[in-house]
């Protein structure tokens, strides 16, 4: 049995431009038009770039109910072609994103699923603190699952880290974090005054990250 209503249901009108829309109700109406969903709809089934993104806007802009299905569900069955784990997967991977993305702490485009699905288990409030802390264990780089599940845990940064050798292996340690530190301060214009402020910050990191491994 089809899963799209007839004529003679009442949940759906046609509004201007032929547009399907929902009946008035006290507070709600569908923002997306058909032609929109269909579109949209098209464009998640041929693969197209931020597939996460598109999948969350169909689902919170109801293109489902623009294009007559009576539910999320019904509209993933019939027109995506994707499997069910997988859409949640990416829907649970840009609810991430988009929470990371309101967040002053984190820079979100370093997340990545398998990362995003390790921060699911997070309490949400903690989930920025965590992932800024996992991008430190990897010193910048996108994070792994389990670096995020090492932040989760309270690890300190240097606690995941490769252990130095005495002797090479700290100047070895300096060096690589130094050039970290200076890739972000090279950003920095030479006239602007506060270029010294995260000199001195960038010096303390190096310092943090060498203190105990001596």
């Amino acid at each position: 049995m089809s899963n799209k209503p007839n004529n003679n249901q009442a949940s759906h009108a046609v509004g201007e431009g032929g547009a399907i829309r929902a009946e008035a109700t006290s507070d709600s109406f569908l923002e997306m038009t058909e032609s929109c969903a269909r579109d949209l709809t098209e464009r998640i089934n041929t693969g197209a770039e931020d597939l996460a993104g598109m999948l969350k806007r169909a689902h919170d802009e109801k293109a489902w109910a623009a294009l007559g299905y009576e539910s999320w569900q019904a509209y993933t069955l019939a027109e995506i072609k994707l499997s069910k784990s997988r859409i949640f997967q990416l829907l649970d991977y840009e609810e991430i994103r988009q929470e990371l993305k309101e967040s002053t702490m984190v820079d979100s485009s370093s997340l990545n699923e398998r990362a995003a699905r390790a921060l699911k288990k997070v309490e949400p409030s903690k989930r920025p603190e965590v992932f800024a802390n996992a991008v430190k264990l990897a010193d910048g780089e996108p994070p792994t699952a389990k670096q995020v599940a090492a932040a989760a845990e309270g690890v300190p940064p240097a606690a995941a880290g490769p252990q130095s050798t005495p002797g090479t292996g700290v100047i070895d340690q300096a060096s690589r974090h130094w050039s970290i530190a200076k890739k972000y301060l090279d950003k920095i214009s030479k006239e602007d005054v506060s270029r010294e402020s995260v000199l001195r910050e960038a010096l303390a990191y190096v310092k943090g990250r060498l203190k105990g491994q001596e």
